[in-house]
């Protein structure tokens, strides 16, 4: 008997041309079957809270909220690229079930400026699992000039700058602002952002003591890896000490993730 074997998935068939192999359907079925089970990927594709859990080697399954192709080992779910391109609302929905070291850029569109955050999956951290390779910073910036005149740090007439925290996490803070004393040596400025529930205080302030004639001086200031909840609001206040008048101006604000949860 002459059998036929297929050149990529090598299934054997009888010889069609010499037709010498008695007829037995079911076990020819059966030759059939046991390869194509054997070497066939499967493919589905559906939004990821519907993915089948795993267990099926050579399956794959895209995510069509996430744009994403996931690969079955029989073990675990993982993506076959490694990488991810989405928005801020997505990243927020994408939960758990990441394969470590996976990367994802994800990018907040807002106020004519566009905010890309390079984050990569690490399962081992705690609390935060998504560590920053890299980030265009959320900015926030006041450039009109106004007085304050209080002791204790308040708003400005123009509240701000100010930034709405997306993610649980620790973020680096970067701020500033030119300050225009009175003229009155033992008169000071001070400038310090709130940050969600922890009021302004000197120890996070930028500040301007004298000189005795009125002059600008513009100064900055880093306050690193500060724990902040989403939703949390990022603002500067400031305040004069008591009987001094200054003037801010060019506020500005910078902040940038370190580690977050989604």
């Amino acid at each position: 008997m002459t059998r036929v074997t297929s050149s990529r998935l090598q299934i054997s068939t009888p010889n069609a041309t010499l037709r010498d192999e008695p007829a037995d359907v079911p076990g020819d079925l059966k030759k059939i079957v046991d390869p194509i089970d054997a070497n066939v990927a499967m493919y589905g594709q559906g939004l990821a809270v519907n993915r089948p859990a795993f267990g099926i080697a050579g399956r794959f399954y895209f995510a069509t909220d996430q744009l994403v192709l996931y690969y079955d080992s029989g073990t675990a779910w993982t993506t076959c690229d490694g990488n991810m391109y989405t928005d801020s609302a997505t990243f927020d929905a994408l939960g758990v079930g990441i394969h470590n070291g996976m990367r994802v850029s994800v990018y907040f569109a807002g106020a004519g400026v566009d905010v890309l955050w390079d984050m990569i999956w690490d399962v081992d951290a705690t609390p935060f699992k998504w560590r920053c390779a890299g980030a265009t910073p959320h900015f926030s910036e006041v450039a009109t000039a106004e007085a304050s005149t209080n002791s204790a740090y308040v708003d400005l007439a123009t509240v701000g700058p100010s930034v709405t925290i997306p993610f649980d996490g620790k973020y680096n803070i970067e701020f500033g602002a030119m300050i225009t004393t009175d003229g009155i040596v033992t008169h000071g400025a001070f400038c310090a952002p709130v940050l969600g529930a922890t009021p302004a205080s000197d120890a996070n302030s930028i500040e301007v003591l004298g000189p005795d004639t009125a002059e600008s001086i513009s100064v900055s200031r880093w306050l690193f890896s500060k724990t902040l909840n989403k939703a949390d609001v990022v603002k500067l206040q400031y305040k004069q000490t008591v009987g001094g008048s200054s003037n801010f101006t060019r506020r500005w604000l910078r902040v940038i993730p370190v580690v977050i949860n989604n």
